[in-house]
Parts: structure tokens; C-alpha cells; sequence
């Protein structure tokens, strides 16, 4: 800093863009397939709308997961899986919704 001159403090709040509830009416989107091959790790993703997504993720019979996606700023939403190798079952719906709004089963490779 140059002599003279004097040094102040500024703040600065940093936010990431969300989508705001019913701004969303965008169809659902899944961008993978059922019965796709994958290599973990991978990112599932799409479009929706609403506010957010709930993906349960199970092998066999039993849940080995489950986390809210909430939609971004373009209504999209994302989600990266390192579940192990075998057959997945990915069970997307929208938040509050009691169906699920798409099922995928993918064969997930090492």
C-alpha cells in the first residue's frame, strides 16, 4: 500500500443463485437412461420443477442413501453417486410429491 493512503474494510456477501419456489415448470429430465452402464463416480442430472428433488438410492431391496437436490438458478439439479459396483436403483421425486417421478436401475462399474 502506498504511503498516505488508507486501508478500509469491505464486505462483500456471496450467494449462490436458487431457484425460487413455483418459478420452476420446467418437464422432469433424467440424463441417464435405464439400464445404462456407468463408471463410477458419475453425475446424474436433469431439469425439473418445484423447489427440489429427493434421489433414494438402494441396491437390492435396501436403501443405501437418500439426499434433497435442490434446483439451481437454470431449474436444474445434479447429483454425483459413488455407490460400488453392481446394480443401482435410483429413485427421483419431487420434494413433497408422493410418487416418484422416474426409477432408473444402472450397472455401475469400478
Amino acid at each position: 500500500m502506498a504511503a498516505g493512503t488508507e486501508a478500509s474494510d469491505l464486505k462483500l456477501t456471496v450467494t449462490a443463485a436458487a431457484a425460487q419456489a413455483g418459478r420452476c415448470t420446467r418437464p422432469f429430465s433424467l440424463s441417464l437412461k435405464d439400464g445404462a452402464q456407468v463408471r463410477q463416480p458419475f453425475r446424474v442430472g436433469g431439469e425439473g420443477s418445484g423447489k427440489s428433488y429427493v434421489v433414494t438410492v438402494s441396491r437390492g431391496g435396501r436403501q443405501i442413501g437418500r439426499k434433497v437436490l435442490p434446483l439451481d438458478a437454470g431449474c436444474g439439479w445434479s447429483y454425483t453417486s459413488r455407490p460400488g459396483a453392481g446394480r443401482i436403483t435410483y429413485a427421483l421425486k419431487e420434494s413433497g410429491q408422493g410418487a416418484a417421478a422416474r426409477t432408473i436401475t444402472l450397472n455401475v462399474t469400478r
